[in-house]
């Protein structure tokens, strides 16, 4: 059985278990935190991120954090915390503070591109959005094989997995950027947290091809 109103309104205050409806909140942050790759993984193009986004109530103003439980336009589950809470997580690295809050939708998404700009919209759409962008960058990838630019295949691939992990091509050419790069930890990091489970022959024979294009590539000229 759901709070009544006088225990919800109680809830805001810090209890652990409330239930609200995305009318009375806006996105003012993002728990994921994306810094700048490192010199070491001399990568230009940061991946899409999608972000589990902080919650601020327009009528007391504190923030409900995560985890949360969506149950239909209810918000349930989530950690109400006061301003001085998100200010600490912010310094510290934890949160990142938007400019400017944004009104939060039902089934919405959050998700951060290459440039570190936030989108937030209705999932469906930014999904859409991503497995466009994803299909772009696949695209590049495939010319930068062509020409041996194999910082740029990584850099793409990455990006175009990110955005859509169900895709066999973004896997394999990742795959292969990785055994031509000669990485074995970043190929066994990729094995364990990819989320797709195609035909390994059919992964393997696109690898192989890539892998030959790269090092012969008067051969699929």
């Amino acid at each position: 059985m759901f709070p009544t109103y006088e225990e919800n309104m109680q809830n805001k205050t810090g209890h652990e278990y409330s239930v609200h409806t995305f009318n009375e909140l806006e996105v003012t942050g993002y728990l994921d935190v994306i810094r700048p790759p490192t010199v070491l993984d001399k990568i230009q193009t940061l991946p899409p991120r999608r972000a589990t986004p902080i919650f601020r109530f327009y009528d007391t103003q504190n923030y409900l954090f995560p985890p949360l439980r969506i149950v239909e336009d209810l918000v349930t589950h989530g950690k109400v915390r006061d301003i001085s809470v998100f200010n600490e997580e912010v310094e510290s690295g934890n949160m990142i503070k938007l400019k400017e809050p944004i009104p939060a939708i039902y089934q919405g998404m959050l998700w951060v591109d290459q440039n570190l700009s936030v989108h937030y919209g209705q999932q469906e759409q930014e999904e859409r959005m991503l497995r466009y962008v994803a299909v772009e960058k696949l695209k590049q990838g495939y010319d930068a094989l062509k020409k041996g630019d194999l910082e740029k295949v990584i850099s793409c691939a990455r990006w175009a997995f990110s955005a859509n992990p169900q895709s066999l091509k973004s896997v394999a050419l990742l795959t292969a950027g990785y055994i031509i790069q000669g990485s074995e930890v970043r190929l066994n990091d990729l094995k364990r947290i990819t989320k797709v489970n195609p035909d390994q022959f059919a992964l393997d024979d696109e690898v192989n091809i890539l892998v030959k294009q790269y090092w012969h590539p008067k051969k699929f000229m």
